[in-house]
């Protein structure tokens, strides 16, 4: 078993072990150090809350072994942390399998498909897309040193004396460091002007806040729910045993605990939904993974996303994926009671309910009292939302989405579809391209082949992602891959000829210049109709 360390914290006992094993630790029993750590059970979760000087020197390691295994545990540690806080615009290193090397790169948007979370991260003139914990993408040395450092301080700042004004926050600094005023209210009330606040009292007073914010009468916030919080504010906020800061209490309202609220009180109907209760709600993505194991494909369930403000996190078991694994989707909350999938699916806003009906591969939920058939389970609460036929034998298997329906469904009767178009605007971009067959269509839209790139001696080919719905240009050879020379974001119109001639596309504008953003024209021969194929109300 391979150990990957942009899942350590998810290790199992033997990864730990073979990380172990990769320090070459010398000196007196040096060999049998890993062993010491498999027989102890030490996984990834223990390794990063239990592991310090004093639980090493119960294992019998002498001093300098005990130095090299905190020092590359805490290498690990902040790499982890560094890789969990990316976001826009933050600096990375990307491998670059042309280069044979490592090359810098920025994060220049973050999305979720059907597949789960996705980088799409730009370096030099390229772009590549990539899940947040795979091996091709890691932090930048400098960024892993600086979080190593502020650690440090942090340490320091709490092992030095105490001081009045480490102890009192004066008012002016409680309105900075808490503008809310729900959150500056409660705290006052928590804590006066004291600078933190036990983990104990704030959870109390929470439970109290939840059942006033999200107005439920039903499902108030249980013995388990705030175990979670416990946990939460632990190792996502840095919160120490028993003890919050009103910094770390800041933080935590304003990107967890408030919009969990909001988003409670949208569908105060569903999780009020006790017998059974249809969302998971709060439990922690490695015991939902566990819940999940060895169920029928199909199954899944609703929890609340630890890292996405007030989203859910959907969670599916899907045994027809090579090998069967839990797949997750983001489902983010949008005002008035609806709620974005944020995958390639033509329906965009819509309840949870209606989200959750409209998935083919979800079967049944998951449930505290067994499986419940999602039909039975969602129909009760879906605002019935007019959708096209999902059974029409016209629509090719190309333009099937996790819904079952084909994107050019919407408003579209196929009756003109261009079988040339001529794109106009971009050296190397710019020429005519011709319609291909069906079989090579994707997305329920046409692909066409273009002129021959001037540099890279391939045909363009103009071709729509059904995963990002997103019109895009690229090589020939890179179809259907996440490498493009172009993409127009949010227009995913039935046929090129139906694009707006006023969208800016993104378009690479070459060697270690980065993206811009070009008006391409697409036109097309007005003989240039193809047959329609299928007619679809």
């Amino acid at each position: 078993m391979a150990f990957q360390q942009a899942h350590a914290r998810d290790w199992e006992v033997e990864e730990v072990s073979q990380w172990i094993s990769s320090l070459n630790l010398k000196g007196p029993n040096a060999s049998e150090i890993p062993k010491l750590f498999e027989t102890h059970e030490i996984d990834g979760e223990a390794l990063f809350t239990d592991i310090d000087e004093e639980a090493l020197t119960t294992f019998g390691i002498t001093y300098l072994q005990r130095k090299k295994v905190l020092r590359s545990l805490e290498n690990l540690m902040a790499s982890v942390e560094e890789r969990e806080s990316w976001s826009v615009n933050s600096p990375v290193q990307v491998y670059s399998n042309k280069n044979e090397k490592w090359c810098d790169a920025k994060i220049i948007r973050v999305f979720v498909d059907s597949e789960g979370e996705w980088l799409e991260v730009g370096y030099g003139n390229l772009s590549k897309q990539v899940q947040r914990y795979c091996e091709d993408i890691r932090p930048t040395p400098l960024r892993v040193e600086k979080r190593i450092e502020q650690k440090k301080n942090k340490i320091n700042m709490k092992t030095s004396p105490p001081t009045q004004s480490l102890d009192i926050v004066n008012e002016p600094n409680i309105h900075q460091l808490l503008p809310d005023s729900k959150a500056r209210n409660l705290w006052i009330k928590m804590a006066g002007h004291s600078n933190s606040v036990s983990t104990t009292q704030l959870l109390r007073h929470l439970r109290d806040e939840f059942v006033r914010l999200s107005k439920v009468t039903h499902r108030p916030l249980s013995h388990n729910d705030c175990k979670y919080l416990n946990l939460l504010l632990c190792t996502r906020f840095g919160a120490q045993e028993n003890d919050v800061p009103i910094n770390v209490y800041s933080h935590f309202w304003n990107q967890w605990f408030h919009p969990f609220c909001l988003t409670v009180s949208s569908i105060r109907d569903l999780w009020e939904q006790n017998e059974p209760k249809l969302i998971f709600g709060l439990v922690t993505k490695k015991d939902a993974e566990n819940s999940l194991q060895n169920t029928p494909s199909g199954t899944f369930l609703i929890r609340m996303s630890d890292s996405q403000r007030g989203c859910f996190s959907l969670m599916f078991y899907d045994s027809t994926s090579r090998p069967s694994r839990v797949r997750y989707l983001l489902i983010e909350p949008v005002g008035n009671g609806e709620f974005e999938l944020s995958a390639g699916t033509n329906l965009r806003k819509a309840s949870l309910a209606d989200i959750i009906l409209s998935l083919k591969k979800l079967e049944k939920v998951l449930t505290q009292t067994g499986l419940v058939d999602k039909h039975s389970a969602f129909e009760p609460f879906a605002h019935r939302i007019t959708r096209s036929s999902e059974n029409d034998p016209a629509i090719s298997e190309a333009g099937q989405t996790m819904t079952g329906t084909s994107f050019i469904s919407e408003g579209s009767t196929m009756t003109e579809i261009p079988k040339v178009v001529i794109i106009e605007g971009k050296e190397g971009l710019s020429g005519k391209y011709h319609q291909q067959s069906t079989s090579e269509w994707r997305g329920g839209r046409p692909t066409y082949k273009g002129p021959i790139h001037p540099q890279e001696g391939e045909h363009v080919c103009l071709w729509f992602d059904d995963q990002r719905s997103e019109w895009t240009l690229s090589l020939d050879s890179m179809v259907g891959s996440t490498h493009c020379l172009a993409f127009l974001e949010k227009d995913s119109a039935s046929d090129p000829s139906k694009i707006l001639p006023f969208n800016l596309w993104q378009v690479a504008l070459g060697q270690n210049q980065g993206w811009g953003q070009e008006k391409l024209v697409i036109t097309c021969p007005k003989t240039s109709v193809a047959k329609p194929i299928a007619k679809i109300n």
